[in-house]
């Protein structure tokens, strides 16, 4: 065969099987397996020509076999190419966010040190991003409006990840059979985009099997832990009401994590936090059953009211917002 081939040819060829070896490595790793695919395609195409090429002897023109030869070249070069933006980008976004910390322009709407929660999720937080960890499950349980969401799209954030949210609204389906699929469906939507799934209000999902009085209250059940067992990125899910979760789910979930009303010195850390006001704990002591979503709410409140500065409004409002809780 080689006896048809110039200086430029062997060249051209050696090259071209030297970028199929790299560019077959890096998308082992790094790229979907159509791209492998493709990759593997042209070489095939490749070496079939060439047999072809060496049976027939003159009778087949050696340029169809180097049209495939620099398509496969081409193709190589686009995706290293493709691949050395991707990782120059990620690298310059990693670095502005360094520049925005050390400003101090970063964004503070997620503190971490407002949740009251039985492990420190902010160590928790600095060892998934430090391990850059992906497998891990989380169920995040506890009183309404203490974070759970939220800390999950923060922890998401951190890892660089999208994030999939999926409601009981809008997974169930009247239809015996739909809310599987649904579940199914949105496993496979988070995996495509390599996200984060967070299920929130999971004892919809996740009802003790025990106490079920029909199958398909079973099997949806099933349909969710056989999903989780699979699913190779982080799954989060989110619940008020523990007690009525499936004991087999809760061994599925790495970390069980739960969340309770801010302590008196968070409540006085909070003040500062989202109303810029200082206060002692006696001017609070008061204030007990509290969440930093009800901060959020009486600060939205106070807002449109204008009464930010009224630091004895706030704390009205604030405890307005407990008597609310009491009346549930």
């Amino acid at each position: 065969m080689f006896k048809y081939l110039d200086n430029m040819d062997c060249l051209a060829l050696l090259s071209s099987i030297l970028l199929a070896v790299f560019m077959l490595r890096l998308h082992y790793y790094k790229a979907a397996k159509y791209v492998r695919n493709v990759l593997v395609s042209q070489y095939v195409i490749l070496g079939i020509c060439s047999i072809l090429f060496l049976l027939c002897d003159d009778a087949v023109d050696f340029k169809f076999v180097k049209f495939f030869m620099l398509e496969t070249i081409c193709l190589a070069l686009f995706y290293i190419l493709r691949y050395t933006l991707h990782f120059l980008f990620r690298w310059i976004d990693d670095f502005t966010d360094k520049i925005i910390e050390i400003l101090g322009l970063a964004d503070n709407s997620f503190n971490t040190d407002l949740l009251n929660t039985d492990i420190d999720l902010k160590k928790l937080s600095n060892r998934l991003v430090s391990l850059k960890k992906m497998d891990f499950s989380l169920c995040l349980y506890g009183a309404p409006g203490t974070g759970k969401s939220a800390y999950a799209r923060y922890i998401a954030k951190k890892l660089k990840l999208k994030v999939v949210e999926k409601k009981a609204s809008d997974l169930m389906d009247k239809y015996i059979g739909n809310t599987e699929k649904n579940i199914s469906k949105a496993f496979k939507e988070a995996e495509k985009e390599k996200a984060m799934l967070i299920l929130d209000e999971a004892d919809s999902f996740l009802r003790d099997r025990t106490k079920a009085q029909r199958s398909w209250e079973v099997t949806r059940v099933n349909e969710l832990l056989t999903q989780m067992e699979h699913y190779k990125f982080p799954f989060v899910c989110t619940t008020n009401l523990m007690k009525d979760l499936d004991k087999a789910s809760l061994r599925r979930f790495i970390f069980k994590v739960k969340y309770d009303y801010m302590t008196l010195e968070q409540v006085v850390e909070a003040f500062s936090y989202f109303f810029h006001h200082k206060v002692d704990i006696e001017d609070i002591k008061e204030l007990k059953a509290l969440a930093p979503g009800d901060f959020i709410s009486v600060r939205n409140k106070a807002s449109i009211l204008g009464c930010l500065k009224d630091k004895s409004e706030l704390i009205s409002m604030l405890k307005a917002e407990i008597s609310l809780k009491n009346l549930r």
